[in-house]
């Protein structure tokens, strides 16, 4: 889990520093910066799958479709004030038996066994004038205080200048002093994407392992941008993911569904948000070994996702995602609400508690609704983070909730969703 993350120049970011909970809101006015921290995340998505970071910033298209989007305003805008530098500084909270390490497994990037909870700090700097290219890069046990590996340093050469390639000093743990190895990177993307490439011997495997177990983290993100149009077509049988818009949703609800007690649980989410009952979830399925989801009612009346309403369709869309998302992975979700009615924004929180509390996901997702905050448990409700700006300070200031002054004393005194409305949050800061 990702447990806090550090914009150094950063699109709207000057210097700020935010803690994530496993469910953390994101509030504040338009403009204000929640989108910035997601293409943040985006970054080190793409660090994580090993993507040269031109390729990171840019989107990409293949036969005629966008396979990976790219941060918004590219090359020239990633960088405050279209500046030449940005730094991200995360810190991430590892489980013993990680979920999400059974894809390296299978690919034989590690071995198969219990990895030890650990927490790690990764700081990456990158340049942007000229090409896109690494200034700083290094990994830390935050448990044990070990190095794990770090750019620059003594020999062969400090720092990248013009070459595009820099070294990479991997300072083994203290059960092995005095050892160090130096290895030439590829300065055009991180380091923590190579490690797996590099020539790792026996005395590096807790390196390597760290670095890998690092990097799956990262690129287990899932954006989500629900769109219904996108959700009404018949899909192939063999598709296995949702696509971050919602497509493939009924191939992937197929699949889930065989499991008779997970469509149990389906149907009471669906029945919960619906005005008519749902009765039962089916799937047509078509000559082309294709399929489509649809929906029973109580009058036995089939109602297919063709004819599903933009704001069901939607709710479905994050459902599915939330509980089929592997565990340990990230979620994120613009303006989380949309399309929903009032009266059933509690069933969304009641659906956010329980898959980050029971199912181990991590959800970021940004809000404008005051309605929503008031469903929230406590902890939750610290754990959100407004955003803002203030003329006493250079670009988007994040402050918890829980951190803002006199905010537990004010909230005894008048309901969260006043405050919010009010614009006393935002204020606050």
């Amino acid at each position: 889990m990702l447990t806090s993350i550090q914009l150094n120049d950063f699109k709207s970011f000057r210097d700020q520093t935010i803690p994530l909970a496993p469910l953390t809101l994101l509030v504040g006015a338009n403009a204000s910066g929640k989108s910035n921290l997601f293409d943040a995340i985006r970054f080190l998505q793409g660090v994580g799958l090993g993507h040269p970071f031109t390729e990171i910033l840019l989107p990409r298209w293949e036969a005629g479709r966008e396979a990976w989007p790219g941060i918004r305003g590219g090359i020239h805008e990633v960088a405050f004030c279209h500046g030449n530098s940005f730094g991200l500084s995360t810190v991430w909270s590892l489980c013993r038996r990680d979920p999400l390490m059974r894809e390296a497994e299978a690919q034989r990037l590690v071995g198969v066994f219990d990895y030890p909870e650990v927490r790690l700090a990764h700081r990456i700097k990158c340049r942007t004038e000229d090409q896109v290219l690494l200034i700083d890069e290094r990994l830390t046990d935050t448990d044990e205080g070990n190095q794990l590996f770090a750019t620059g340093g003594s020999s062969p050469s400090p720092q990248p200048r013009s070459t595009d390639f820099v070294p990479i000093l991997t300072d083994l743990l203290p059960e092995n002093p005095g050892r160090r190895t130096t290895s030439v990177c590829d300065a055009a993307r991180s380091v923590l994407g190579q490690i797996h490439t590099l020539r790792v011997d026996g005395a590096h495997e807790r390196v390597a392992m760290d670095s890998i177990r690092l990097a799956v983290a990262m690129r287990s993100s899932l954006f989500l941008d629900i769109s219904p149009a996108r959700m009404r077509a018949y899909q192939a049988i063999q598709t296995r993911d949702l696509g971050e818009q919602g497509e493939n949703i009924s191939p992937v609800l197929r699949r889930y569904c065989q499991d008779s007690d997970k469509k149990a649980d389906l149907i009471d989410w669906l029945s919960e948000l619906c005005g008519p009952a749902i009765t039962d979830i089916r799937f047509d399925e078509n000559a082309q070994q294709e399929v489509l989801l649809q929906v029973i009612e109580t009058n036995g009346m089939p109602i297919s996702a063709r004819s599903l309403s933009d704001g069901t369709l939607r709710f479905l869309g994050i459902l599915a995602a939330l509980i089929t998302a592997p565990e340990g992975s990230m979620v994120l979700i613009e303006e989380i609400e949309n399309g929903l009615h009032p009266t059933r924004i509690h069933l969304l929180v009641e659906l956010l508690e329980h898959v980050t509390r029971d199912r181990g996901i991590q959800v970021l997702a940004t809000t404008h609704s005051p309605w929503l905050l008031q469903h929230l448990c406590d902890e939750s409700l610290g754990n959100a983070v407004v955003f803002g700006r203030v003329p006493e300070e250079e670009g988007t200031i994040a402050r918890r909730l829980r951190d803002l002054k006199d905010f537990e004393a004010v909230a005894d005194r008048a309901a969260v969703d006043r405050l919010f409305s009010t614009g006393w949050l935002e204020r606050a800061l």
